[in-house]
């Protein structure tokens, strides 16, 4: 019985050690909440550090747009420069299929450039009539019909009756 005693005293006195007392349990749950209030300031740090970054890269986006945007008008007007400046010296048949290529290519502007200096450059030519014609076609095409009038109207006044004055008023009549 002797050995019972001594199994069971080792027993409780093992036990004892395990049981917290008030102050070990008050202890831990001080902290505790100091983990959670910790762990709650460190979420909205994340979730403050969240928002920030969908700015910066809404930011970046439109940085990224605008930089395109700038890229795309100096490779125009880098296109057209150039354009002018082969175009000076070229002949009527170069410089009109020019012309006629970029307004095939639905590059109204440049077509529309290219058709002027082929009118700068020889406005005896029996195709200026058609440049007027393509000039007030491209104009309409990309949304600019009242200053395609002005064009109509220079051909209709400059070339009555040719076919493409015809086709000039046809047009106008169908903006109107």
């Amino acid at each position: 019985m002797n050995h019972y005693h001594f199994i069971f005293t080792a027993i409780l006195i093992i036990s004892s050690a395990c049981i917290p007392t008030s102050r070990e349990i008050k202890s831990i749950n001080d902290n505790q909440l100091s983990m959670e209030e910790k762990i709650e300031s460190v979420s909205r740090d994340l979730q403050e550090l969240k928002r920030i970054n969908e700015i910066q890269n809404t930011e970046i986006q439109r940085l990224k747009k605008s930089n395109s945007n700038l890229s795309s008008r100096l490779d125009k007007l880098d296109n057209i420069k150039s354009t002018t400046l082969a175009l000076k010296d070229r002949t009527p048949d170069n410089i009109f299929t020019i012309a006629e290529s970029y307004y095939n290519d639905k590059n109204y502007i440049d077509a529309i450039l290219a058709y002027q200096t082929f009118i700068d450059s020889f406005p005896r030519n029996k195709k200026v009539p058609v440049c007027y014609l393509k000039q007030g076609l491209s104009l309409i095409n990309i949304g600019r019909k009242s200053a395609a009038v002005y064009f109509f109207e220079t051909l209709i006044d400059k070339y009555p009756g040719t076919n493409e004055a015809i086709l000039a008023q046809q047009k106008m009549q169908e903006i109107r």
